[in-house]
């Protein structure tokens, strides 16, 4: 491996600089936990609980109470680790929804099982995950700088006949720059850490309870491990099985932490074809054995007719998908949603989005692309071709391949950031090289040191960086909460009223599971079992004291009985929101109470 020794630079950071630096890694720290609960538990989160403790959706479904009171502590039962319960159930559960491998929601059963089952805990363990991101990103860029310079042919991108230090990243040696503008490798990585500890994307992703944080970290540890197996080959070491082993595994933990880490895999093995093809067969063991320790799942996603959710493949149109490559993109370090508070960016259900492509935020929009673009050109005019190569594939391939689908049949895959967080990564590290680069500069540009831009634009990153992070941690919710945006208005509609309970129907438990984290813990619950309404009764028998009944995101057929019932008339609420309001037009029979207490809410057929 190449030696990597520190050397000054010509512009040598300054102590305040420098304790900057440390502070935005320190601040990276403390937003990834500050208000971790405070955001709503959208529904993907609820299904992660779930599916930890040992319930499938189905198996939810069938066991919600119907027909009686519900309180949300008992509701709340299904969240919680059971004892009769155990890691089989988890497993089962997990192996009904296949489409989602089961190595982080092991991880966070194992946390709940150590420290409880509150929000806190199950969030925490993306958290913990996305900080173990900063020393992995750190690290790969060590081991790709010390791969692509592994010896003088690796070099074949840069001009000239002098090659530079091993332990500099070189300069362009056409632009005729002093000796003494090399850029630190270590401070590439140092502000790869600090674009990601402070990039507001990231810590979106580290406080939801999904296994986005565990993909981003897989893919930062099993290009490191790949790097790490080439550079053992490059230098002549004997023995397949212990030069491919780590990448082995990293690629088979890649694969268990989301089934689209097979995007990064195939990138990682074009990448081996292209930097060092005599390395093919310890690829090819590496691949093989990756694969082969998935066919377990793999057997359990087809004997289970599992699959992706439909929502994916809805056609909302190349200008709404334009609009979202543009808002995501920005959130490494600046979050639209700071701009438009309350207003739902992203409307996943029916392809709606709030119309930002007039609002003079996104010429900031476009200028993030063209940071984005300039950086990895700098990349690319300036560093061996086994670096840029890298980069270029991790940043363009895995959402290139989701993108296809998308243009060609309709979709919304490449619009949801979640999925492109591997690119997202590699502009990270183009963009700390773009800050090293203007960081190490002499030249002047309109009678200003290269430098003093340098600096400039760091410190306007990290501010924009700090400050969406400070609006968002106060915040009930934020676009990456899609469907479930407006459940906290939802909820202070339904708080704002005393005597209310809330109806729905059992399919939409999880929905109602999902608001419930946000209702007062007083507030009944009622599901509804059935699709007519009684035709003996013809009419909601509930308990006096309830004197507001509220309907949320119910079935078709329930809102269809209740519409052509001449008993009742629903009245929308909050439509955004998919809440409704009863209103009952002819009097409540009374319920005989000492009879049957518990007696059904809602009579109805079925």
């Amino acid at each position: 491996m190449v030696h990597l020794q520190k050397i000054p630079l010509h512009l040598a950071l300054s102590k305040g600089l420098k304790l900057l630096l440390l502070a935005a890694i320190a601040l990276g720290i403390f937003f990834r936990f500050w208000q971790i609960d405070r955001k709503v538990y959208w529904i993907d989160e609820v299904h992660t609980s779930l599916r930890s403790v040992g319930y499938s959706r189905s198996e939810f479904v069938e066991q919600v109470p119907r027909d009686r009171f519900l309180s949300i502590d008992e509701f709340h039962q299904f969240q919680r680790i059971d004892p009769e319960r155990g890691w089989d159930d988890s497993l089962n559960a997990l192996a009904q929804n296949a489409e989602h491998t089961p190595l982080y929601y092991l991880c966070v059963r194992l946390a709940m099982t150590l420290f409880g089952s509150s929000l806190a805990v199950t969030r925490a363990v993306a958290a913990i995950f996305s900080l173990i991101c900063l020393p992995a990103i750190y690290a790969l860029c060590q081991q790709l700088w010390a791969y692509s310079h592994r010896s003088p042919a690796s070099l074949n991108n840069l001009p000239g006949k002098d090659l530079p230090s091993p332990s500099a990243w070189p300069i362009n040696p056409q632009l005729k720059t002093p000796a003494s503008s090399h850029i630190n490798v270590q401070w590439v990585g140092c502000l790869a850490v600090v674009l990601l500890a402070l990039s507001p994307l990231q810590i979106l992703y580290a406080q939801e309870a999904r296994q986005y944080s565990l993909y981003g970290l897989m893919t930062l540890f099993s290009s490191a491990m790949l790097l790490r197996s080439l550079q053992r080959h490059h230098n002549g070491q004997k023995g397949l099985w212990g030069i491919w082993w780590p990448y082995a595994m990293s690629a088979s933990l890649l694969l268990y932490s989301h089934l689209i880490g097979a995007l990064v895999l195939l990138t990682q093995g074009i990448y081996t074809l292209v930097a060092q093809r005599r390395a093919w067969r310890g690829l090819v063991l590496s691949v093989v054995i990756a694969l082969v320790s998935l066919l377990p799942w793999v057997a359990l996603y087809f004997a289970n007719a599992s699959h992706i959710g439909a929502w994916t493949g809805r056609d909302i149109g190349v200008g709404t998908l334009a609009q979202r490559w543009l808002l995501n993109l920005s959130s490494l370090w600046f979050d639209w949603q700071v701009r438009f508070p309350g207003m739902q960016l992203f409307d996943v259900e029916q392809g709606q989005d709030f119309a930002a492509l007039g609002q003079p935020i996104v010429w900031l929009g476009f200028g993030f692309v063209g940071l984005a673009i300039a950086c990895l050109y700098l990349v690319c005019r300036n560093l061996p071709r086994d670096f840029s190569s890298f980069l270029i594939l991790l940043v363009a391939l895995p959402s290139g391949l989701l993108l296809i689908p998308d243009l060609l049949s309709g979709g919304q895959r490449t619009g949801i950031a979640r999925y492109l967080l591997p690119s997202y990564l590699g502009i990270t590290i183009a963009v700390a090289y773009g800050l090293a680069w203007l960081l190490a500069q002499r030249r002047r540009w309109l009678g200003i040191g290269l430098h003093h831009w340098g600096r400039s634009l760091l410190a306007l990153l990290l501010f924009l960086s700090v400050f969406s992070n400070s609006v968002s941690a106060q915040s009930a919710t934020w676009w990456n909460k899609y469907s479930c945006f407006y459940d906290a208005a939802v909820a202070e509609q339904i708080n704002g009223v005393e005597d209310a309970i809330v109806i729905s129907s059992p399919r939409r438990a999880s929905r109602l599971l999902a608001l419930s984290y946000q209702l007062d813990p007083e507030t009944p619950l009622w599901f509804v079992d059935g699709v007519g309404l009684d035709s003996d009764n013809s009419q909601l028998a509930l308990p006096e004291q309830f004197k507001t009944l509220f309907l949320f995101r119910p079935s078709n057929e329930l809102v269809g009985a209740l519409t052509t019932n001449s008993a009742y008339e629903i009245e929308p609420v909050f439509e955004a929101g998919h809440l409704w309001k009863i209103n009952v037009l002819e009097p409540i029979a009374a319920i005989d109470s000492s009879a049957n207490p518990m007696r059904r809410c809602i009579e109805l057929l079925g």
